[in-house]
């Protein structure tokens, strides 16, 4: 039992490590590159796994989430929005914290 919760611990760390990784490399100028027309696989091409995904029902569209650290140290939700074709149908920016905890 002891080996099983040493190896979930790890292999929780690592993703931990991971998830931290991709929201460091994370930019503006990353999302910036996001257009409306770009398919799903262009989109994860430039930006990776989102954070989140939220299909919308009665839409049919799909929102993908990500989350990173800005340069001015606030945290940002970058969205892009998929209509039913899976094109890009809009994108926006949030930031979530008042700026300045997060500067790295």
């Amino acid at each position: 039992m002891t080996r099983f919760l040493a190896i979930l611990t790890a292999c929780l760390l690592a993703q931990a490590c991971a998830s931290h990784a991709e929201s460091q490399r994370r930019n503006d100028a990353m999302f910036d590159r996001i257009q409306p027309g770009m398919t799903r696989e262009e989109v994860r091409g430039i930006t990776g796994a989102p954070d989140n995904s939220v299909p919308f029902a009665l839409s049919g569209n799909t929102s993908w989430g990500y989350y990173y650290w800005d340069q001015f140290g606030y945290y940002v939700e970058f969205s892009v929005t998929f209509a039913p074709d899976g094109q890009v149908l809009s994108k926006t920016y949030r930031r979530v914290n008042d700026g300045g905890e997060g500067k790295h």
